[in-house]
């Protein structure tokens, strides 16, 4: 199986996932977007206020959401995984972002699941 992360501008996504194939695993989503929310792959609301205020810095905020996962586990999460699903949230290509943390859980965790940011 293979998942795909990117972000929610990336305006190539259009020409290659349907809205059944798209989920939104940030805390909200632009309105203009037809896609599934996974709230449970979304970051906290607190979590993400610390890090953007400075309260939690990257490896904290990094510590903070793997816990996060690690507490949902492999039963819960595999589940919400689809193959040729494209996993969405705000943050552009090259920035920290939590979908980088949860691609990387995902294939450290659970077998057979290969990723790739589009």
């Amino acid at each position: 199986m293979k998942i795909y992360t990117s972000y929610f501008a990336n305006r190539k996504l259009k020409d290659v996932f349907t809205p059944d194939m798209t989920f939104a695993i940030s805390a909200g989503m632009p309105k203009e977007m037809n896609c599934e929310r996974l709230p449970a792959l979304a970051p906290s609301w607190q979590l993400l206020q610390d890090y953007k205020n400075g309260k939690v810095d990257w490896d904290g905020y990094t510590r903070q959401y793997v816990t996060q996962l690690d507490a949902l586990g492999v039963e819960k999460i595999a589940p919400m995984l689809k193959d040729g699903a494209v996993y969405l949230c705000f943050e552009g290509k090259d920035k920290n972002c939590h979908r980088h943390l949860l691609a990387k859980w995902v294939r450290e965790n659970i077998a057979g699941v290969e990723t790739e940011e589009v």
